[in-house]
């Protein structure tokens, strides 16, 4: 690329060349029921290992480590992710570590996952939160299409992070949606938020009771009533310190959510892996024989 095309694709005031990136995943099972990637391809920045199957008390389970080479997200950024789980397969999809949303002087950056669950097919989705540093600009959006039998539990979580020293929630903003559909494209959950402290006051005890860590987990499963769902949720969460937490079922009977809200970030990553193993065990009637990470 010349350096006026460089210049031209340069997010304003950041000298550097806006990144647009995909990756593609088909997930399957072989005959003997072990998955496996059918169809992958990765665009920088994204990288991904070779699938494994080291759960010990799930072998059959394909888990992916979804990495970026580039140090976070930038102004800009358009990140595309496609991941289709075919009836009989299940995976574990995971990222490397927290992703950073790093300062921005002008724009913001998108992240996009298309996710798609057919009929006896089980995803996993649970990625690290994003760590949105002063002035950065986030919008990110989840679309679950979920075939009735099919199983899909993930995670969108964030919080905030001042190099500084701050203690005040200094981004600009992170908007983040989940839309879970059926096959056929009827919308069964609408799930959005907004947040940008300046305006919103995030981080005013009166209006999030100073959590600044917050962390949802959706549980999409028609094969168990979403009320048993979410008491299950609940009972993870119960005894746990340092969050505050609420669970309920989904319109539709679509199954279940929890949001967490905590002040440390380790406190909300502990809460939403023990509420991912609730509901692993619900659902699909295994334990998680190892820890993610």
């Amino acid at each position: 690329m010349s350096a006026k095309a460089q210049a031209e694709a340069a997010p304003p005031g950041t000298g550097r060349e806006a990144r647009h990136g995909r990756a593609r995943f088909r997930i399957e099972a072989d005959g003997a029921g072990v998955s496996y990637a059918a169809d992958q391809f990765a665009q920088y920045p994204f990288h991904v290992t070779r699938v494994f199957h080291m759960d010990e008390a799930w072998p059959e389970l394909a888990s992916l480590y979804l990495q970026s080479v580039s140090g976070g997200l930038f102004a800009d950024d358009r990140l595309e992710l496609d991941v289709a789980v075919v009836e009989g397969a299940a995976l574990h999809l995971t990222s490397q570590s927290a992703t950073k949303v790093h300062s921005m002087t002008g724009g913001e950056a998108q992240q996009n996952a298309t996710l798609i669950v057919e009929a006896g097919g089980y995803l996993e989705y649970l990625t690290d939160p994003v760590i949105l540093f002063p002035n950065a600009r986030l919008e990110s959006r989840i679309d679950v299409s979920c075939a009735p039998g099919g199983t899909a539990i993930l995670a969108d979580s964030f919080l905030s992070h001042d190099p500084a020293g701050g203690t005040e929630p200094a981004f600009g903003l992170f908007a983040t949606e989940v839309v879970v559909r059926r096959p056929e494209g009827a919308p069964l959950v609408i799930d959005r938020f907004r947040v940008e402290p300046a305006e919103t006051g995030f981080g005013n005890p009166g209006l999030d009771g100073g959590c600044q860590v917050q962390g949802t987990l959706y549980v999409i499963d028609d094969r168990h009533p979403g009320a048993d769902l979410a008491g299950a949720l609940r009972e993870a969460m119960a005894g746990r310190e340092g969050i505050r937490a609420g669970a309920s079922a989904l319109p539709a009977d679509a199954g279940a959510w929890l949001r967490v809200l905590a002040t440390e970030g380790e406190d909300l990553r502990s809460a939403l892996h023990a509420a991912a193993v609730a509901a692993r065990a619900l659902c699909a009637g295994k334990p998680m024989g190892r820890a993610r990470k």
